[in-house]
């Protein structure tokens, strides 16, 4: 898990990428969530890291593993992100590393932040935003032109693969 969130931390420091998407096994996601969000020091100011999973095998009549991508692609991507911390995304939820936790083994609902509040949510299909859920957040400043070339931005996928 260390390397793993050195290499969240040098993607977005050392080679400039603007948010970082973890795909990790929703068993432990919390765990891994809440190192790194404590690892990633000065990159958490600088792109968003978000982890994901998905509670449905990809041969499931109603598969939950290629929007949870989707979903965190376009958070790690948002630039409101920025200065959040690590966060968690699944069934279009963030969740703050910090507070994250599994509460359900079956349903694609699997996580909650219990008594503090999901960070955000999906707005709308085709809507392409983030709705913030707390008030005061970095996420109230303007934000970039998204159809501008220039500002399109890099997320990183990490891929870690266990020997068998």
């Amino acid at each position: 898990m260390l390397t793993l969130a050195r290499r969240a931390r040098a993607a977005i420091l050392d080679d400039s990428f603007d948010g970082v998407v973890i795909t990790h096994g929703t068993d432990t996601l919390q765990d891994t969530a809440f190192l790194i969000d404590i690892q990633a020091g000065p990159a958490a100011l600088r792109g968003g890291i978000v982890l994901t999973g998905a509670m449905r095998h990809l041969d499931d009549l109603s598969t939950d593993g290629p929007r949870d991508l989707a979903s965190a692609i376009t958070a790690a991507a948002d630039r409101s992100l920025a200065g959040v911390g690590v966060v968690a995304c699944l069934n279009d939820e963030l969740h703050a590393a910090r507070w994250v936790t599994k509460v359900d083994a079956t349903s694609v609902a699997a996580i909650s932040s219990r008594h503090i509040r999901r960070w955000a949510v999906w707005s709308a299909p085709g809507s392409r935003s983030w709705q913030p859920r707390h008030r005061g957040h970095p996420s109230r400043r303007a934000s970039r032109n998204p159809t501008s070339p220039s500002s399109r931005p890099t997320p990183a996928s990490i891929q870690f693969y266990s020997p068998q």
